[in-house]
């Protein structure tokens, strides 16, 4: 996975910031990179929603990469 994965992620330089962006169409944000890096290597993504730019508790957020298939 870490090749295509990688490769997949550098694809998508140059892609505009957008915060909660899921689309490079529109832009993505540091999560929705991850996500679409996933998606186009031939991975399921599951990213997670409702956070905001300064979260104050990344709890909810620490099983982000475990539900991706990274341990």
């Amino acid at each position: 996975m870490n090749a295509a994965f990688a490769t997949a992620a550098q694809s998508l330089l140059g892609v505009r910031y957008r915060l909660h962006g899921r689309d490079a169409e529109r832009g993505l944000d540091c999560v929705g990179l991850v996500a679409a890096a996933l998606e186009r290597a031939g991975y399921p993504a599951h990213a997670p929603h409702g956070y905001t730019m300064r979260q104050a508790d990344c709890t909810p957020l620490l099983g982000f990469a475990a539900r991706n298939g990274f341990d």
